[in-house]
């Protein structure tokens, strides 16, 4: 009957959201490692008088040049590998003038542009805040910054970038998404800093932004939406190192197309409800040893 077929789509929906709600879990994980990896860079680079030294002394001969670069690589050689399991750049400019790069390639912005970039604006305007921004000049590139600061005095001495590209960025998460069921990671102005549909990345999308943030407030774990030209439901977590949503949007119309008769519903429902029993547990255990 028409009531069981509702019956049954709910309880598909249902089982389906919380199966997902699992996986943005098990996302969150991923960028907490990430997030946990630049910071272990940013705390060593601010820790470091070398790298100071390189960033505000002043320029010498050819000799005393060659000395600064060749102690500050030595500096870098030390740091790098803490966040070798990820393709990023560490680029670094100082008041002086001086830039230091890991790699020009990812993020291949010139030297004389750094200092007027929107990102190295925001990393002066909240000195104390890791921020995740991201340039959409050419190829999208996810940047952490952090203005190099003093904790005594509050003197800012120059600005670190950490740069990967988002399609590195995107490889967090992209194996958990499918046709009709995508990631977005969403800024707090609402812009979309990377996603498993490339056409969306850049996008401002002020709506999903206010749907996900009272996802987060309320007491809801999903919401079926009109959103993006399409019927959907959507989950949202906050990710508070990055000050984003992490929003999973689920085409009603793909994952219920092939239900096409309540034995049909009956036999997926109770599929799902397995798959659901599964996946839960294993990404449960998953956490658990990474705690």
């Amino acid at each position: 009957s028409w009531s069981t077929i509702r019956v049954s789509e709910r309880l598909f929906i249902d089982t389906f959201s919380i199966i997902n709600a699992k996986v943005l879990s098990q996302i969150n994980a991923g960028f907490q490692s990430l997030n946990t990896a630049v910071v272990t860079v940013s705390n060593n680079m601010m820790q470091s008088g070398a790298v100071k030294q390189f960033l505000t002394e002043g320029d010498g001969d050819s000799l005393t040049m060659t000395k600064a670069y060749y102690n500050m690589h030595k500096q870098m050689d030390q740091i790098v590998p803490a966040i070798e399991t990820y393709e990023m750049a560490i680029i670094v400019k100082g008041i002086n003038g001086r830039t230091y790069a890991t790699n020009r390639l990812i993020w291949p912005v010139d030297e004389a542009d750094i200092d007027a970039h929107p990102v190295t604006l925001a990393a002066r305007e909240e000195p104390k805040r890791l921020l995740y921004l991201a340039d959409f000049t050419s190829e999208p590139v996810i940047i952490a910054a952090k203005a190099m600061m003093e904790r005594s005095t509050g003197f800012v001495y120059g600005i670190l970038f950490l740069a990967m590209r988002e399609s590195e960025f995107r490889g967090l998460y992209a194996n958990y998404t499918s046709e009709g069921n995508d990631i977005v990671i969403l800024d707090r102005s609402g812009v979309i800093l990377s996603s498993n549909r490339a056409e969306l990345i850049g996008r401002q999308e002020p709506e999903l932004l206010d749907v996900a943030a009272a996802i987060h407030d309320g007491d809801r774990d999903y919401v079926n939406r009109h959103i993006l030209d399409r019927d959907q439901i959507v989950l949202a977590e906050y990710l508070p190192f990055y000050d984003a949503y992490i929003v999973n949007l689920i085409d009603k119309r793909l994952i219920l197309n092939s239900l096409s008769d309540t034995k049909t519903f009956g036999l997926i429902v109770f599929g799902i409800v397995v798959a659901a029993l599964v996946i839960v547990y294993m990404i449960s255990q998953r956490l658990t040893r990474s705690l």
